[in-house]
């Protein structure tokens, strides 16, 4: 009986040992492939992405909602002054600069999810001249658009399938996290095995010079161009995808990557490394290196999704390195010149109602100063305000560059009652020639409105 016993245990043991080794070897196999260990990465770049962008969920208030705000910039530029003293094209730019100084943007977004309606209002002037007065409207599947100074009515600008998409389960925040997560997900399916080259290396990790295996991907025009097309195909394959794009663009069908369009010149290309460690290829360094013709500029990054430093490498010479810290609510980087002297920082922090992004530097001798702050005030159940303000400074040898602030503010809550004539609305087809050349036309005659005096 024990010698029964002992076999049927020794069989167990001889299974179990079996099995181990088949997962082991199937897990090895696969943490080696090129692509496994670029998706940890990507996946790390998505994850940290969504974190310092997406919206907190007490500021969703659904897919009904009024937004009703104000928008106010100020700028100044000691630098385009000069140069519009003896160049018509800076002319344009200070005009640009006064107009903007001096205009007063209101606007106003309506959704109503269950009346499948939403309005966009934009008001914006000057003392003297009306730059933009226009609203975009959705109604029974129907849109229409009326532009101050070009139409008197509003124009029937054909079927709309916006609201197709959005009801109890799929809301616009759900849509838009589907298509990030299905975006990244393509971008990793689409890397090749054929698009990567493994070594075996020595390469400096810190101050110790390591053996390890080098992870290339090398993109040329072409396979961002054969990447950028599978990721589409993909978005067009998938029944969700797009019916989310198909709502927002019509045309999405018949989308295409421009082939003529050139991404990277004929000698130009953008190598992705990752330095991983012989055993378990966990990822030690990462580098980007642009080449293009003679030229060759690198990022290296030491470290790990917690800390480490950033190295941006000129024709093989280090020209700055960054000391990197990042945790959920805050992204910390010290900047120092090629001998390790301190010439600037910037700070990302976020808590439950604000979020603050601060930085200087000093390079060869320009100055850079940004401040952007976004506050939620006066907070309830279903309505808040923000306040967004961005200062931007940049001089060049004592010169004023840009020195400029630009303020966001804004309310919501989550109600909407809109109201909106469309008894005279006018078909496109029936506008004249010169309407419609407008109308397609309509950011080239803004940007004319602001760049006249």
């Amino acid at each position: 009986m024990k010698s029964k016993v002992v076999i049927i245990l020794f069989l167990i043991l001889i299974v179990f040992v079996a099995f181990s080794l088949i997962y082991t070897g199937i897990y090895f196999d696969k943490i080696s492939k090129p692509n496994y260990i670029y998706s940890q990465g990507i996946d790390i770049i998505k994850n940290q992405s969504k974190n310092i962008l997406e919206l907190n969920p007490k500021y969703d208030l659904g897919d009904t909602f009024t937004i009703e705000g104000t928008y106010k910039s100020t700028t100044k530029s000691e630098y385009v002054y000069n140069k519009s003293k003896t160049d018509p094209e800076y002319v344009k730019k200070l005009n640009m600069i006064n107009n903007s100084n001096n205009l007063t943007t209101t606007f106003k977004i309506s959704e109503n999810a269950k009346e499948e309606s939403s309005l966009l209002e934009v008001i914006s002037k000057t003392n003297t001249k009306d730059i933009l007065t226009a609203k975009y409207y959705i109604n029974n599947s129907t849109e229409y658009l009326l532009v101050n100074g070009i139409v008197k009515n509003y124009v029937n600008e054909g079927s709309s399938n916006y609201f197709e998409i959005l009801d109890e389960e799929n809301t616009t925040k759900s849509n838009i996290n589907y298509l990030y997560n299905f975006i990244f997900e393509s971008l990793k399916n689409n890397l090749k095995e054929d698009y990567f080259e493994i070594y075996n290396t020595n390469t400096n990790i810190g101050l110790n010079n390591q053996e390890v295996n080098k992870v290339t991907l090398e993109l040329t025009d072409k396979r961002v161009k054969e990447i950028l097309n599978n990721i589409l195909k993909d978005l067009k394959s998938d029944e969700k995808a797009y019916k989310i794009l198909s709502s927002i663009d019509e045309n999405f069908k018949s989308t295409k990557v421009n082939t003529k369009k050139k991404y990277l010149k004929n000698k130009e290309t953008i190598t992705f490394s990752i330095y991983t460690s012989k055993l378990f290829n966990n990822p030690l360094k990462y580098e980007i290196v642009h080449l293009n013709g003679d030229k060759k500029d690198s990022l290296v990054y030491i470290g790990n999704d917690k800390k480490g430093t950033f190295s941006y490498i000129k024709d093989n010479e280090v020209k700055y390195s960054m000391d990197t810290t990042i945790t959920d609510k805050k992204i910390t980087l010290d900047i120092k010149d090629t001998v390790g002297k301190k010439i600037g920082n910037l700070a990302y922090q976020k808590d439950e109602n604000t979020m603050s992004i601060i930085g200087n530097v000093e390079l060869d001798k320009m100055t850079y100063d940004i401040n952007y702050s976004s506050k939620y005030k006066d907070i309830k159940k279903n309505s808040y305000s923000n306040e967004k303000i961005l200062q931007i400074k940049i001089m060049d040898n004592l010169i004023s560059k840009i020195d400029g602030e630009y303020v966001l503010n804004y309310t919501v809550n989550n109600k909407s009652k809109i109201e909106e004539d469309i008894s005279t609305a006018l078909l496109k087809s029936t506008l004249t020639e010169e309407e419609n050349k407008k109308l397609d036309n309509l950011y080239d005659i803004v940007k004319e409105r602001l760049e006249s005096k």
